[in-house]
C-alpha cells in the first residue's frame, strides 16, 4: 500500500509568495505524490500479473481545491492537481490497484 500524503501551506497572495518558496512547495505538494506513485506503481503491476493481488493507494488532496479560500491560491491549486491525478490513476490502473483520493479540511499537525 502506498500513502501520498504531505502537503505544505502559506497563506499570501500568489504575487507576494517568493519563487523559490513556489518551487520548493511544488516539489513537496506536486512532485512528490507524482514521483512515488511513478516508483511504486509497477511493482504494483508486477505483483498483480504473478499472484493476482491487488495493492493499494490512497491520495491525500484536500478541501481547499473547492473552497477556493483567499491566500491559498497556490495551495489549492496544488490540491486540485493531487485530486484530478488521483483520479487518472484510478482511472488507468484500475485493473492492478484500488486507489483512494481523500480531501480532508483543516487539519492540525
Amino acid at each position: 500500500m502506498l500513502v501520498n500524503n504531505v502537503g505544505v501551506a502559506s497563506v499570501e497572495d500568489i504575487h507576494m509568495k517568493p519563487i523559490a518558496q513556489i518551487y520548493a512547495h511544488s516539489a513537496i505538494n506536486i512532485y512528490s505524490q507524482v514521483l512515488m506513485s511513478k516508483f511504486i506503481i509497477p511493482a504494483f503491476i508486477k505483483r498483480f500479473e504473478q499472484n493476482g493481488q491487488r495493492s493499494a493507494m490512497i491520495n491525500a488532496s484536500s478541501s481547499s481545491h473547492w473552497d477556493m479560500e483567499q491566500g491559498l491560491c497556490f495551495y489549492a491549486a496544488s490540491k486540485s492537481f493531487n485530486f484530478s491525478f488521483s483520479e487518472i490513476v484510478r482511472k488507468d490502473y484500475s485493473k492492478y490497484m484500488d486507489v483512494l483520493t481523500v480531501t480532508p479540511r483543516n487539519v492540525i499537525t
